[in-house]
């Protein structure tokens, strides 16, 4: 066994026996807590070049990427970023993106589910880099998952040709069928990998304000009607400008900004996980003007509560 073989072994056997420790203390009841965690859906390596021009895009998972070779650049939010050898890359799930290559890009690519929400959290209240350097240890975790598993590599790079429901719901089966101890170890390393950027992550706000975490508990258990911003101040007993003001400068957005993004973020949720029409989630979430619902998914999403539901079905 070659020296860096055996580092490999030996970061995979620490991760499993953290991960063993975490079962044992879980109780053991059941799968259920391993069911409930990150599914690693894809896992390969790949030799692009000019053919990665894909988008817009839209995925209900993440996607974690290792550039060995060349360059690209994806397009978030009206920003164009540079994808270059030597970093690891992360792109959120829910978040619209254009990729763009014309020259030599190879790279690694790890496609994460998290079907239990876990990290929905995570991305509403920090700041996550797209860029992190890839340190030795993690490039060894990456190369592992991608030659131990060489079934998860994509057979097409088009996302057209493995983000139908079909093949992401034969992609969880295929994750969930692997025993519980290979899923364990799965999941360990995808969290170290996952952890990189969250070490480097920056809390979007700091709410210090009981009124306003009052606020956003009212807000997320009320998602299912109008929210106006003199009811949110009413409740807060504030006048309607000094709440806008308060609730601006903890949360560094309007409380109308805020509302919106919480409710087609859960719509981009509801659309892909239940599988129930858009007039049912635009109801569901207190929208009573159809037209109104599809014009801010468009606004926020990128493209219409249709073309979404297209891509990803």
């Amino acid at each position: 066994m070659t020296k860096e073989s055996e580092i490999v072994t030996e970061i995979v056997n620490i991760v499993i026996f953290i991960c063993t420790i975490l079962l044992i203390f879980a109780g053991m009841k059941n799968e259920l807590t391993l069911r409930q965690s990150l599914i690693l859906l894809h896992a390969g390596w790949a030799k692009d070049d000019e053919r990665w021009n894909y988008g817009p895009i839209c995925s209900s998972f993440m996607r974690i990427y290792w550039v060995t070779k060349g360059c690209a650049s994806v397009t978030m939010n009206g920003k164009e970023y540079t994808l270059s050898e030597g970093h690891f890359y992360l792109i959120p799930p829910y978040v619209t993106h254009i990729t763009h290559s014309n020259g030599v890009f190879e790279h690694y690519y790890l496609h994460l589910a998290d079907r239990s929400r876990t990290f929905e959290n995570v991305f509403e209240q920090y700041t996550l880099p797209f860029e992190v350097p890839a340190n030795q240890d993690c490039t060894r975790i990456f190369t592992y998952l991608v030659n131990k598993y060489p079934e998860l590599k994509l057979a097409q790079p088009s996302p057209n040709t493995y983000e139908t429901n079909s093949n992401l719901l034969a992609a969880e089966q295929r994750y969930m069928n692997y025993p519980i101890g290979l899923r364990c170890q799965i999941t360990g390393m995808a969290f170290l990998l996952y952890s990189l950027f969250l070490c480097e992550a920056v809390r979007r706000t700091h709410v210090t304000d009981n009124r306003i975490t009052h606020a956003l508990w009212f807000i997320d258990n009320n998602m299912h009607r109008p929210i106006t911003t003199s009811e949110l101040a009413g409740i807060e007993s504030l006048g309607k400008e000094q709440f806008i003001r308060i609730f601006s400068k903890q949360m560094g957005t309007t409380p109308t900004t805020y509302i919106i993004s919480r409710k087609i973020y859960r719509a981009q949720t509801l659309l892909i996980e239940q599988k129930i029409s858009i007039k049912e989630v635009a109801t569901m979430l207190g929208y009573d003007n159809f037209s109104y619902f599809c014009r801010l998914f468009r606004q926020h999403v990128g493209m219409s509560p249709r073309q979404f539901i297209r891509q990803n079905s």
